[in-house]
């Protein structure tokens, strides 16, 4: 997955090398079904198919191929795991930007992208449009953080907290016996020691954050970061520099963190009051100024 990880329990006693190679293989067996770097993926496979072939894969692979597929229609399709053709004509992806991208171009990658360009029915993944690729990192992450929880809770660990890539679960309560604190980093796009805008409490909750503060270019002074909205196909504003999620699992966190950033403020807001037991906090840039916006219920977890 191209990132760390990191698992605190909580155990009177523990098989620390046993659990290590567990959680290993957890990661392993996922990053080698749904890597984009690995060419026999599940992923890979849908991607090389031909239109209109049937590619079965992993009842897991399908999992988040679904999840992917409500976040979409939940978010009116500011989630989009189709995205990869408009990621490298914007130079976000496995090579840098050679031109900047003209309007005619990103309206043909536009036919290649969304929800109805592949189906999955069972274990069977469908490709509608002959070019369409799919990429799962923006959902991937928290998918793997469940699964090391789930481990974790059938192994009696029912205190814990799992991390990947800075993507969250924290089960039951810490060494404290409270909450899980939780350090949601400050976006700055200068500095790369992270530092902590917020701190939440968590048990029984997953908390993901999405960002555009570090991956961005400057061209005739305008910013462009490397969150596309699926929608225009061009990189959303800058003013949105930080989306955290929290949800009841994470690989619903990941996703809805990357929708909120593309969705803004007041879409944001909105839709965490449509959705049961998820919360937001999102930092805005305005006027030189960052300004933090909470919904409703974040207060509790504050």
């Amino acid at each position: 997955m191209g990132t760390s990880y990191r698992i605190s329990v909580v155990a009177g006693e523990l098989d620390r090398e046993a659990l290590q190679e567990d959680i290993q293989a957890r990661l392993d067996r996922i990053d080698t079904l749904m890597s984009s770097w690995v060419s026999t993926s599940d992923i890979n496979r849908i991607n090389s198919s031909d239109r209109d072939e049937p590619i079965t894969v992993d009842p897991e692979t399908a999992q988040v191929l679904n999840h992917s597929l409500s976040i979409a229609d939940l978010t009116s399709g500011a989630f989009d795991i189709s995205m990869s053709p408009l990621i490298e004509l914007w130079g976000f992806g496995t090579r840098d930007l050679e031109a900047f991208p003209q309007d005619d171009a990103i309206r043909e990658l536009l036919t290649q992208t969304g929800p109805g360009t592949f189906s999955v029915t069972g274990q069977t993944v469908t490709k509608l449009h002959p070019k369409v690729t799919l990429n799962v990192s923006a959902i991937a992450k928290g998918y793997a953080v469940d699964k090391v929880h789930e481990l974790l809770t059938e192994k009696g660990f029912t205190d814990h907290l799992v991390e990947v890539g800075g993507e969250v679960f924290a089960a039951g309560i810490s060494i404290h016996r409270k909450p899980w604190r939780v350090g949601l980093e400050a976006p700055d796009p200068v500095s790369r020691t992270p530092e902590v805008h917020q701190v939440v409490r968590l048990s029984g909750m997953a908390v993901a954050t999405s960002g555009n503060y570090r991956n961005f270019f400057w061209h005739e002074g305008k910013q462009y970061t490397h969150i596309i909205d699926p929608r225009t196909g061009y990189p959303i504003p800058s003013y949105v520099t930080s989306v955290s999620v929290i949800a009841k699992d994470c690989m619903s966190a990941d996703a809805m963190a990357t929708a909120c950033m593309v969705l803004g403020v007041e879409a944001s807001l909105k839709l965490m009051e449509e959705v049961p037991d998820a919360e937001c906090m999102l930092v805005e840039e305005k006027d030189g100024k960052q300004l933090t916006h909470f919904s409703s219920g974040m207060g509790s977890y504050l």
